[in-house]
């Protein structure tokens, strides 16, 4: 999922219990969205989340992280990159 979790604000239960019965056992998941920070790009702040948050929103889910990129993107004011890449396995 590129640039469209933060869409799933409202409807994160629904969509987090679909991706999970589309994806075979040991098959990953790998979202790319918006880091969760106020620079006038992308969503609105309150659309955005922290790795954290993902995080424990796919682990109630029975979704484990495997990877965490947080330099994907473009590059914003002071070199930092726009997006953080996270990827959760089901097991």
């Amino acid at each position: 999922m590129i640039n469209v979790f933060h869409h799933f604000l409202e409807n994160t239960y629904a969509a987090i219990s679909e991706l999970k019965r589309v994806t075979k056992q040991g098959g990953r998941i790998a979202l790319m969205d918006y880091k969760k920070l106020d620079t006038g790009y992308g969503p609105p702040l309150r659309f955005k989340r922290s790795p954290e948050e993902v995080e424990e929103i796919f682990k109630r889910h029975g979704l484990k992280m495997v990877h965490l990129d947080t330099g994907v993107g473009e590059e914003l004011d002071g070199g930092m990159k726009s997006h953080n890449l996270i990827v959760f396995q089901k097991n």
